[in-house]
């Protein structure tokens, strides 16, 4: 039933909205990275701030941020 719904209307009506608040769009483009979540984006917004302040970061100071790992931080850090 619900596929018959959406059979005919374009991908982007049933696609995640993302709202227009900084925040939404900070969170949305770190879980752009693979295997980031919102709950990681959270902590880092919370670690450092904005986008450019996570850019200038280092590997040794995302590291020390709360549920990243190894393969977290190195994908995090070569999006940047």
């Amino acid at each position: 039933e619900t596929f018959k719904v959406y059979e005919n209307k374009p991908a982007s009506s049933i696609m995640e909205k993302v709202g227009e608040d900084y925040m939404a769009k900070f969170v949305g483009a770190l879980t752009s990275i693979r295997s980031v979540n919102k709950t990681d984006a959270g902590t880092l917004a919370s670690n450092f701030g904005s986008l450019k302040a996570l850019a200038s970061t280092t590997r040794e100071e995302l590291s020390l941020c709360p549920g990243l790992g190894a393969l977290k931080v190195e994908r995090i850090y070569n999006a940047f």
